[in-house]
């Protein structure tokens, strides 16, 4: 079983973390590291792990880099980010920095400032379709023909 936010919501991200911040700690440094790490206090510094980084909701950092696989924002960010996977804001996240991700998922709610850049953007637009899009019937026909056509509505005169 993951970890779970006041709400008893599973966090995404979080069924197995090697390293935990705790609520009531401050570190400053540069954490280097192949598990998982989760943060509910206040980090300042760099952040490198070849596995996931799940920023809690009372989690603050203050960053020159982050760099991991999948990132889950409940908490506040400031810095540049790099997501080899998904980047993903819930509703209480916050993002001041620029991020480079392959997927980004914005919450209602969570608040991103600064700008982003798709990793892999060669990828073709049918290949992210089948990818990372949830399917609608637009969303469809844009990943079977790389366009789509805008839809005309009559209006009475």
């Amino acid at each position: 079983m993951g970890l779970r936010n006041k709400n008893n919501v599973e966090v995404p991200g979080s069924k197995k973390i090697d390293t935990i911040i705790g609520k009531d700690t401050v570190v400053k440094g540069r954490v280097d590291s192949e598990g998982a790490i989760r943060i509910d206090g206040r980090f300042e510094g760099e952040i490198y792990t070849s596995s996931d980084l799940v920023v809690g909701e009372s989690g603050n950092i203050a960053a020159t880099r982050i760099e991991a696989k999948n990132i889950s924002i409940a908490g506040e960010v400031h810095g540049n980010v790099v997501a080899r996977g998904k980047l993903e804001l819930i509703p209480t996240g916050k993002l001041y920095g620029d991020v480079q991700m392959a997927v980004l998922v914005v919450e209602d709610g969570a608040v991103f400032q600064g700008q982003c850049e798709m990793l892999n953007p060669d990828l073709d637009v049918r290949e992210r379709g089948k990818a990372f899009s949830i399917k609608t019937p637009i969303r469809d026909e844009a990943a079977a023909t790389g366009k789509v056509e805008e839809k005309k509505e009559e209006h009475p005169n």
